[in-house]
């Protein structure tokens, strides 16, 4: 009977662990995705003179396992320029570009965009 509950505890520990694992796979780590938007915010206060009228949306790219961050103007749908961070939270490139997130473009939907913008 003791052998049949530690087998019973050591299975749902496992199932825990992988339904954890599955998780963060797509939607990234939360440590991490904190750690993107301080260096996020550090960014725009050294390259931006006017930081202040950013809003920054961040963006877990299951594909790339990439952190987008986008940076938007007060008051616009538009995305002014993206970061993009690696997983561990290093900064990896800006990507500027005039695309709003509500259009779509030559009838090719955003999240097709970003699948061929890697070819």
């Amino acid at each position: 009977m003791k052998g049949l509950k530690n087998l019973s505890l050591f299975i749902s520990i496992l199932v825990i662990f992988f339904a954890i694992l599955i998780i963060l796979s797509f939607f990234g780590n939360p440590i991490s995705k904190g750690v993107v938007k301080v260096k996020a915010y550090n960014y725009l206060k050294e390259n931006c003179s006017d930081y202040e009228a950013k809003s920054i949306e961040i963006v877990y790219d299951l594909v790339n396992s990439s952190y987008l961050v986008n940076v938007y103007d007060s008051g616009s749908e538009e995305i002014e320029f993206t970061l993009v961070y690696n997983y561990f939270g290093c900064f990896k490139k800006k990507v500027s570009r005039n695309i709003s997130l509500n259009k779509e473009i030559v009838g090719i939907s955003l999240p097709t965009l970003f699948l061929f913008a890697k070819l």
